[in-house]
């Protein structure tokens, strides 16, 4: 049972991958100018490298003092660059994990009141006004039937991170629908509650989350509920809610997403829905003047294509030349 990690270079351009010799090379570089390169790993073991992590480090001989303070790391083209780097744990006879991304801030939108989601947009509702987007949110007007979105530039997958700001008022709910059964209808409906009859000793303006089962069109009365979570405290103007989907299990952040592990979790033992879908936004009908608000969704899928990038920065004003060297440090916390 070992762990073989093998290193590709990635040809920027069309993608392609050349196993390396451990060695990378930017070639000729001028004082001043910057340079990147790209590559994967592939773990060609019979088990899993656990929470692998990159240093660039001093080079141990040849007294190379200064190049490795050029060079950083990164899992992206254009930011993050650091000199350490955390990588998700690589399965066995299997690349490096990358994410697809599609997000939506709704910042392309004109600023004006009646404005209609594009194309893009599926949308259940009653009135040709329920749905519209205003000062950069998605916005669900007071309708006389719950109300559905589906952006179909969301990737249908089986297994996800999804992010999305909410406001949710007093005595209404709103959420997802995840999993369907391919009518955008029946799945786990996954909600902040506010609604007073389903918080049960939580104060009125709190919230909890509600994972249930059903059909969505026969209303939250006929649904199953399977899941409340403790109370998420106060709800605000656009709170962020992060919910991960993988397997049977569901984690949940709600307020600060970047958090590393989840607030809470719930795990479905009898696996009602396993479909590959896209996620459907959910909301109450409202009344009188209760609006819902949607921004910045986000959606990651992850794949076979990881890329991390080596950026070397040469100072302008070093004194060295000729071949330099910098080490670049793997190691892993453990095998699985």
């Amino acid at each position: 049972m070992t762990v073989q990690l093998d290193y590709y270079l990635v040809d920027q351009q069309t993608g392609q991958k050349t196993k390396m010799n451990d060695t990378l090379s930017f070639g000729n570089i001028f004082k001043g100018s910057q340079s990147k390169l790209a590559f994967t790993i592939f773990n060609s073991g019979d088990t899993v490298a656990v929470s692998p992590k990159m240093e660039i480090q001093q080079y141990p001989t040849g007294g190379y003092t200064e190049c490795y303070q050029w060079k950083k790391i990164s899992l992206s083209e254009n930011d993050g660059y650091g000199t350490k780097l955390s990588l998700p744990d690589i399965q066995p006879n299997s690349w490096l994990e990358g994410k697809d991304i599609i997000e939506e801030d709704f910042n392309n939108y004109p600023q004006v009141a009646g404005t209609k989601p594009d194309q893009s947009w599926m949308l259940w509702h009653q009135s040709d006004y329920a749905w519209e987007v205003y000062n950069g949110w998605l916005q669900h007007n007071v309708d006389s039937t719950d109300g559905r979105a589906l952006w179909t530039e969301l990737i249908t997958a089986k297994d996800y991170d999804f992010y999305i700001s909410m406001t949710v008022r007093d005595g209404v709910y709103a959420g997802v629908l995840l999993r369907d059964e391919g009518d955008s209808n029946t799945g786990y409906i996954v909600l902040i509650q506010a609604m007073a009859g389903y918080l049960g000793d939580v104060q009125e303006n709190e919230g909890v989350i509600q994972v249930f089962d059903g059909k969505f069109t026969d209303g939250i009365e006929n649904w199953e509920l399977l899941y409340t979570s403790p109370s998420i405290g106060i709800r605000g103007t656009h709170d962020p809610w992060r919910i991960r989907l993988k397997g049977n299990r569901m984690d949940f952040w709600y307020g600060d997403t970047s958090l590393e592990n989840p607030r809470w979790s719930f795990v479905d033992q009898e696996y009602r829905h396993a479909k590959a879908s896209r996620p459907v936004i959910l909301c109450h009908a409202g009344f009188g003047s209760i609006l819902t608000y949607f921004d910045d969704i986000r959606q990651e899928v992850a794949n076979q294509n990881g890329t991390i990038w080596v950026q070397n920065t040469v100072d302008s004003k070093t004194p060295v030349f000729s071949t330099q060297k910098t080490l670049l440090a793997i190691e892993y916390g453990g095998e699985l």
